[in-house]
């Protein structure tokens, strides 16, 4: 479920928005834990956690994903530079991500509908 709220909008300063081509896009996913990250993360070319020191996950990780979902490479996986999660906060890699991305890719649930 995509969340807009009006009041959110009025929040936010967008006069210094810059419109980013898709093909340009380099995404920091950041991991939410319980919210379906690590299922994520495996469809991610760098979707474990040393992709966040700049290391390179495995090979073609997403081809491991069971069934139909893990046949071809998503568009999303071909954005997201990095995978953030507690342990990179801790060791302060999460603005040096931001800092290194043009967008930041979360995904959350209610823990009381999990």
């Amino acid at each position: 479920r995509i969340l807009h709220d009006s009041s959110v909008d009025s929040l936010i300063d967008r006069s210094n928005r810059v419109e980013i081509p898709d093909d340009q896009r380099e995404l920091a996913f950041v991991h939410i834990g319980k919210s379906g990250g690590t299922t994520i993360s495996h469809l991610l070319r760098n979707g474990c956690h040393q992709s966040v020191d700049n290391e390179p996950c495995e090979e073609r990780r997403w081809e491991n994903f069971p069934g139909s979902a893990g046949k071809d490479e998503t568009i999303a996986s071909k954005r997201i530079k990095y995978y953030l999660h507690t342990p990179a906060a801790k060791r302060g890699k999460l603005e040096w991500a931001y800092n290194h991305t043009t967008s930041v890719v979360m995904v959350g649930r209610n823990p009381l509908e999990r």
